[in-house]
């Protein structure tokens, strides 16, 4: 075998090593078909991105702390444009959107998706225990030199009073759009 054979086998050993290692940093474990988005308090919050991004990877934190969170349900979501317009039945609309994944965080509060297909998702953030959901929506485009490689920040807002809205302290990059979407009173 030649040195340039030699090397190129080296190279390619390497890459795939750091792959493998790059994926395991990732503490998030896959949902079972069972585990569904935990009910959220009185509002959801929506944030639309406005980059593309490269991947969907990134970390759930709470809002006022911005301390990571284990055990947050992230979830991919497909038609995720019912957010974003006035919609007359957005539980119809809602019942379009079909889960293409989903994960549950480790104690680094980490996300990360591999082999998401180029187009626009709904990134959905829930955790028990009086917090709202926190609705993503991404675009996502792997391929595009204009895609950003930035992690994205999930935050969860912890709703304090029942049907009071949260307290808008999350944070926004400047890509970023956000409202509160009220919705029925548990």
């Amino acid at each position: 075998m030649n040195k340039t054979m030699k090397l190129f086998i080296a190279t390619s050993i390497l890459i795939s090593l750091a792959s493998a290692l790059g994926a395991q940093n990732c503490k998030c474990v896959a949902l079972k078909r069972e585990e569904l988005t935990r009910r959220g308090y009185s509002a959801d919050i929506v944030v639309e991105e406005r980059k593309t991004h490269k991947s969907l990877s990134g970390v759930a934190r709470l809002s006022n702390t911005d301390q990571p969170l284990e055990n947050v349900f992230v979830e991919v979501f497909t038609y995720p444009e019912h957010w974003l317009k006035r919609h007359k039945d957005p539980e119809a609309d809602s019942k379009r959107q079909i889960r293409i994944a989903g994960c549950k965080t480790g104690i680094d509060g980490e996300f990360c998706f591999t082999d998401i297909p180029q187009g626009k998702y709904e990134l959905r953030f829930s955790l028990d225990g009086g917090f709202g959901i926190t609705h993503v929506i991404v675009k996502v485009d792997p391929k595009s030199r204009k895609s950003i490689g930035e992690k994205i920040i999930g935050i969860i807002e912890l709703v304090l009073n029942r049907g009071a809205a949260p307290n808008n302290s999350f944070n926004r990059s400047a890509n970023s759009a956000a409202f509160i979407r009220e919705t029925c009173c548990l």
